[in-house]
């Protein structure tokens, strides 16, 4: 199981720098979010339903934990996508995986998890790594241009880890990965769905449908869409699994990745 966590973070990083190029050839970064939910929520529910495995969560704590899950993940996958818009992408994905800093110490305040002695000594080796990727020469108080890309960043950093300890917390409202899979799937299809919709109409003024569409047919989109749909599947099995601490160390993996991919 830890080695199929290490292969699922460096995997990660490609898809990381998929994100940017989409983002960069002008599809919205709500759009990156939605196409999972959109795709692959259906046919996972499908599957479960055909195979008698589709079980909502009797819970109601499960809904409000998806719900403030699906909300911050929406924006924190904002802020991080303009910033990577705005930056040298090592850098980006240098100050990005500071995440993993903020998550292992969430989950040691919220979850109670045991701090070991790996775990202060990965905290130690991402900070250090930051600090190094850092563009210092174009920080100052006066002119922050150069580095607003990472400003937003850093910002984005302090709300994903938010993500895993709200994601563990609703692992913790199910009986069993299936129901969890299917109180996910579900909810995910929902929530974001309406995210979507509200964002395109009122905020982006655009025609939803045509966006979709111009997406479906674009080949780095679709491969997005199955690998993301593949590594949110193989991930969300692990945090069911494993403690978010262990998840998160095996994950830093990415970070030396970031130079060949």
């Amino acid at each position: 199981m830890i080695i199929t966590a290490l292969i699922n973070s460096i995997f990660g990083t490609y898809l990381e720098s998929l994100k940017r190029d989409l983002s960069n050839n002008g599809f919205e970064s709500i759009l990156l979010i939605i196409s999972i939910t959109l795709i692959g929520s259906p046919l996972i529910a499908i599957f479960l339903l055909v195979t008698n495995q589709f079980q909502m969560p009797g819970d109601y704590y499960f809904y409000l934990s998806w719900f403030a899950l699906a909300l911050l993940t929406v924006i924190q996958f904002t802020l991080f996508i303009v910033g990577m818009t705005k930056t040298r992408f090592l850098a980006a994905n240098a100050f990005s995986n500071l995440a993993f800093v903020t998550t292992i110490l969430y989950a040691v305040m919220f979850l109670r998890e045991p701090l070991s002695l790996l775990s202060t000594s990965a905290v130690l080796l991402g900070l250090i790594g930051a600090i190094l990727f850092f563009d210092w020469q174009d920080f100052s108080t006066k002119d922050l241009k150069g580095n607003i890309g990472l400003l937003l960043i850093l910002f984005s950093v302090v709300l994903s880890p938010l993500e895993s300890i709200l994601y563990k917390v609703a692992t913790l409202h199910t009986d069993s990965y299936h129901q969890f899979l299917t109180g996910r799937v579900t909810m995910d299809f929902l929530y974001y769905s309406i995210f979507f919709f509200l964002l395109f109409y009122f905020w982006y003024k655009k025609n939803p449908f045509t966006k979709l569409t111009s997406f479906a047919i674009s080949l780095p989109a679709i491969i997005f869409t199955v690998g993301s749909g593949l590594f949110h599947l193989i991930d969300s099995y692990l945090l069911f699994k494993l403690p978010v601490s262990l998840i998160t160390i095996l994950g830093t993996v990415s970070i030396p990745t970031g130079y060949f991919i």
